[in-house]
């Protein structure tokens, strides 16, 4: 059977004191999966990636170590009980895995945020995911059945032809960096979740998911927090 995970992930977290934590799963398994095609091009890796609700409002991403692990903003900075849109916590993904190639927000970043939000709208309008059956490595697996592309910015399905170009969505992008700059914030590991309030979902060689277990066993070391970025 094929199963719709990113191996390129090696666990989801979220935060398990937190109401509807099982949805919030559900939502950083679908933006993993919708990422799986794009880290497989560009060879990107991610340790870990977590659900954070920092007490900074304006903060809706972090990237840790160039990747070692990326935590994202899943619900509305006033309101925890309600989730931001999908895709605008796909859109802070893109931007948390551009940290992994570029750290500072300057041109080469945002060139390189351009492309990964342009080839984004291509793989969604596509369809495509990076597969896997058993053992064996299946890429650019396309989903059974004919399912809408969606593009960033909306959180249901469109048809082909309400979705933007890519020239549109990069526009778009770069009004968004405009704004990096009032919500991109110095680090501090208050805005990081405490071990103890996460629940952690390994995945294993098959894709598969490995039950959950408390973030950081006792005895364990503390991790380095060299963050490379607030966002």
């Amino acid at each position: 059977m094929t199963t719709q995970k990113n191996v390129h992930i090696g666990s989801l977290a979220v935060m398990q004191k937190k109401p509807n934590h099982s949805y919030a799963l559900s939502i950083l398994k679908d933006i993993a999966h919708r990422v799986s095609y794009l880290m497989r091009e560009h060879k990107l890796k991610v340790g870990q990636v977590v659900e954070f609700y920092p007490k900074n409002k304006r903060l809706l991403g972090m990237n840790v170590n160039r990747g070692a692990k990326i935590m994202l903003r899943l619900r509305q900075p006033f309101n925890e009980e309600e989730f931001l849109p999908r895709e605008d916590i796909l859109g802070t993904m893109l931007h948390e895995l551009t940290h992994n190639m570029y750290g500072p927000h300057n041109a080469l970043f945002y060139k390189k945020l351009d492309e990964l939000t342009a080839r984004t709208w291509v793989i969604e309008s596509q369809g495509l995911y990076d597969g896997f059956i058993g053992r064996g490595r299946k890429l650019g697996v396309k989903p059974v059945g004919k399912t809408p592309p969606r593009r960033l910015g909306t959180s249901t399905g469109r048809s082909v032809g309400a979705i933007k170009s890519a020239s549109e969505m990069a526009a778009l992008a770069a009004q968004k960096r405009a704004c990096d700059a009032q919500w991109c914030a110095s680090s501090s590991s208050t805005a990081a979740p405490r071990p103890q309030d996460l629940q952690v979902i390994e995945i294993d060689s098959d894709g598969e998911d490995i039950a959950g277990r408390p973030g950081v066993q006792s005895g364990n070391k503390p991790e380095s927090r060299e963050v490379i970025d607030l966002t």
